[in-house]
């Protein structure tokens, strides 16, 4: 489909939703999501939207060591303390403190890569239950599995090896603890993200998602008979 063709359709879509101004902006965006990623990962976005969303269920089993990735950059890994949670909210100014202190609470925990000083990647980690946000719903996990979320390298450290390694970091640490899978999820269209997982040795074994809007969702939750490579 042409970018032109396209800007029409996806202007008439939120014609009537949003003011002039964001109209725009949102036009702008949407075409240069069509140029980046394709029309295929934009229109996966809209349906997002509109009642439609599903992630893949990706797995690691952690009595497999895995290969220590090495940054490009010195940043140094550790695990996250409630007294530098002021650095982290400089680092999320999108997040709360409110936001925090409640996965702080629940017993969540958060590692972090720093880079002279500053905090440049950090990623969460439950155990018991996960809570995917994007979905609104609760995954169970057994005892001897860790769930990680919310994932996040600041844009200019991105393609630096970062990534992998504070995973890498993280599953290290489970692994010591006696946690033997890994289990976490994926957007389809987060191409980075499935292409490093997949260089990892991670597995897709499912999907989980939902078809609807409000209270009138069906959820579902399939699994694969078996677990395959996600490229």
């Amino acid at each position: 489909m042409k970018v032109a063709t396209s800007e029409k359709i996806l202007n008439k879509f939120v014609e009537t939703k949003v003011t002039k101004e964001a109209r725009v902006n949102l036009s702008k965006r949407m075409i240069q999501i069509i140029r980046d990623d394709g029309i295929k990962s934009l229109w996966f976005k809209i349906l997002g939207e509109i009642g439609y969303r599903r992630l893949i269920l990706v797995t690691l089993h952690l009595d497999e060591p895995t290969e220590r990735a090495k940054t490009r950059l010195p940043v140094e890994f550790s695990m996250l303390h409630e007294t530098d949670l002021d650095k982290y909210l400089h680092f999320r100014p999108d997040q709360t403190a409110s936001e925090i202190n409640n996965r702080f609470i629940a017993g969540h925990l958060c590692f972090v890569g720093r880079y002279e000083g500053s905090i440049v990647y950090a990623c969460w980690a439950a155990r018991q239950v996960a809570r995917i946000d994007y979905l609104s719903l609760d995954l169970g996990l057994a005892a001897d599995e860790i769930y990680t979320y919310d994932t996040f390298t600041l844009p200019g450290f991105r393609g630096k090896n970062v990534f992998p390694a504070g995973i890498e970091y993280t599953l290290r640490y489970f692994r010591k603890a006696g946690f033997r899978k890994y289990v976490g999820c994926v957007l389809p269209e987060n191409r980075p993200a499935v292409h490093t997982l997949s260089k990892s040795g991670y597995l897709r074994f499912g999907m989980i998602g939902y078809i609807g809007l409000g209270r009138s969702k069906w959820k579902f939750r399939r699994h694969f008979k078996t677990s395959s490579s996600l490229i």
